[in-house]
Formats: C-alpha cells, structure tokens, sequence
C-alpha cells in the first residue's frame, strides 16, 4: 500500500479506547474516497468495533477487506442497514451521494459519519489557513479521551471563511450506549 492519498491512514492508539469491545458496533460503506481508511481507524481507534462492509466495487472492497479482515461483507447497503446492531455508518461516497445517504442512514435509526469536502468546490478555493481548531471533552469527564466537541475556523484563499463545529454527538452516543439504545 503506497503513499497516495486514496491510502493515506492516520492512526492514534495514544489515547485509551472510550468504549469497550461489542459497545460501539459500527459498518461502513462508500469506499470512493481514501479518507475512509483514517475514518476506520479512529473508530477502532475509540474502541469500537467494525462489523459490515458494503460497496458496488468489488476491488475496492477486496482492499478494505485485507486491510480489515475482521468485517463481513455486505451484499446491499440495506444489509447494513437493517442490522440491528450497526449504531453508527461511515462512508467516505462521492460528495454528491453524503447527503442522500446519510438520510437513510438516520431514518434507519443509525449515526452517520462523513467527511464534508464540498467546500472548497463552492468557494472554488485551493488552499487555506487554520485561524484555530480545537476539540475537548466537554460532557462525559469518566471518558478520558473522548472528544465531545471540536471547531475549526478556516480562511480560504480565496477570501471565504469557513467555520465547523461538531458538539455533543458523541456524548450522545455514549449516553445512548449507556441507556442500553
């Protein structure tokens, strides 16, 4: 596997898992994108535990397959919907795709987790400058590691800013686990 960015994977195992194993069960499909792969590993990372995984591509997901030998291959998305145990769904689908899957994903009652990159399409941008970024662990201090909230302000070269913030849901999802949901 070489360095390009279709498999370019960060990973950190520095802090603990804030789930045990079976607590945070989770599959992923849409393997268009080679962010899926840091997607991935930052959930195992967090203790939890992949099950499913679905793509039309049968190349694509022979290689998620290697790299991941311990998920079952779907064979529909719908299977990976339908799975009672499947809390949360990662994709990393063409950006014109997110939006309508993730729909189905929630109205199947499941998190869904992707990466947003049209912005720099709508602002036509090539680069940028982190004004600030943070994340913190804001509501569950018996997690250590867990980061409930995270922000980002980001000023394109272009002269368009753009500001992220993603608060609470994986507290939520805890908090969830916790009610046994």
């Amino acid at each position: 596997m070489g360095k390009t960015g279709y498999d370019y994977a960060p990973s950190s195992k520095t802090p603990p898992p804030v789930v045990g194993p079976g607590e945070f069960i989770f599959s992923v499909t849409g393997l268009d994108h080679g962010h899926i792969f840091g997607q991935t590993n930052g959930l195992i990372d967090a203790g939890g535990t992949l099950k499913y995984v679905y793509d039309p591509d049968p190349k694509k997901l022979d290689d998620f397959l290697t790299r991941y030998p311990q998920a079952q291959r779907a064979g529909l998305v719908e299977e990976i919907l339908a799975d009672e145990e499947t809390m949360c769904v990662a994709s990393a689908n063409v950006p014109c795709d997110r939006g309508p899957l993730g729909v189905r994903v929630m109205e199947a009652g499941k998190h869904y987790f992707t990466d947003i990159e049209q912005f720099l399409a709508f602002t036509g941008a090539t680069d940028g400058t982190v004004n600030f970024a943070r994340v913190a662990n804001f509501t569950a201090p018996d997690k250590p590691g867990l980061e409930d909230f995270g922000e980002a302000s980001l000023t394109m070269n272009t002269g368009a800013s753009c500001y992220c913030r993603k608060a609470a849901e994986l507290s939520m999802i805890a908090q969830e686990m916790a009610d046994g949901k």
